[in-house]
């Protein structure tokens, strides 16, 4: 059970997580929630427009979870790199076609200079 009082109403601490012992809740000190595989933390930041404290989820190591927000914006990034990876990628190979277009006329007007001076070259 965990009771978030970012106003403080119920005493010096934001964060009260209990555990259910029996029939009594014990306040505990452990931010991870073994039993459900999540741990809970305090977060200083911008959130939904707004800069304050927040109650984020957390991993064992303290890590936070993204919320839906972060990961879309997670996501687009990783989007748009790859669509730039991908458009470098198109451009390199254009220019390798265009490299090879050049090579293939520069070779037929060579090898129309030979057949023009009588010499027929071995392709």
């Amino acid at each position: 059970y965990i009771v978030y009082d970012p106003e403080r109403h119920l005493g010096k601490q934001p964060l009260y997580i209990f555990e259910r012992r029996g029939l009594h809740y014990v306040e505990i000190e452990e931010r991870w929630l073994a039993g459900v595989g999540l741990g809970v933390t305090l977060w200083h930041g911008e959130y939904a427009g707004f800069t304050a404290e927040w109650l984020r989820w957390c991993d064992i190591d303290g890590e936070l979870y993204l919320t839906g927000v972060e990961l879309a914006q997670q996501y687009r990034a990783l989007a748009t790199e790859a669509q730039q990876r991908a458009d470098e990628e198109r451009q390199r190979a254009d220019e390798e076609r265009q490299r090879a277009d050049e090579e293939r006329q520069r070779v037929a007007r060579l090898t129309a200079q030979l057949r023009a001076l009588g010499i027929e070259p071995n392709l």
